[in-house]
């Protein structure tokens, strides 16, 4: 086959053979896809690659959200736990919204719990500076942190006691005007070259 041969193919057709190797892949994988179809695996892969791109890698881009708290420092790491029985309800099958018990998911509109290793959450016990506040988060660019305090400075925050990131971009904020755990959200900033 040659490197031209997939032109002969229309686009329709293309996703056709994609969607079904990616989204019902039969036992023996995207060989018996192509077999079917009489086709190069490579061309399965390319297509494949091509209409179901693989998301952005976790950390690429990091969630903020940050404000002044009048809880306690373990009143505000609580909006993170979930319920213990969350797994055997997973188990099941039966999720709603309410199945994690994490304030946090419900307020992503989620029924599915976050990614521990993914979350940072700090809170100082006193308001600080923005910029000091901001330095406690584990950003890898400087640029991350600049974009994120200009973003504060647009919105005329100075001072904060608490600020956590979530760094899932593909993770929807569907409210953006919402308080979560009562902190503004700002935005997904890149924190990769």
């Amino acid at each position: 086959m040659t490197n031209l041969e997939h032109l002969n193919y229309s686009d329709e057709f293309k996703k056709q053979v994609a969607t079904e190797a990616y989204s019902h892949t039969p036992s023996g994988g995207y060989p018996e896809v192509a077999d079917k179809y009489g086709l190069d695996v490579t061309l399965v892969f390319d297509w494949v690659k091509h209409f179901f791109p693989p998301p952005p890698a976790p950390f690429l881009s990091v969630h903020v959200w940050v404000g002044v708290t009048e809880q306690t420092a373990n009143e505000f790491g609580k909006y993170f736990a979930y319920s213990e029985s969350y797994w055997d309800i997973f188990e099941d099958d039966d999720l709603n919204i309410e199945s994690t018990g994490c304030a946090f998911c419900v307020d992503l509109n989620t029924c599915y719990l976050y990614d521990e290793d993914l979350l940072f959450y700090h809170h100082a016990g006193q308001t600080l500076p923005i910029a000091e506040l901001i330095k406690e988060l584990p950003l890898s660019t400087e640029m991350a942190e600049l974009n994120i305090l200009d973003e504060c400075s647009k919105r005329g925050l100075i001072q904060a006691n608490a600020v956590f990131y979530y760094a899932d971009p593909t993770q929807e904020i569907h409210e953006q005007n919402k308080l979560y755990n009562g902190l503004i959200y700002l935005g997904l900033f890149r924190d990769k070259k």
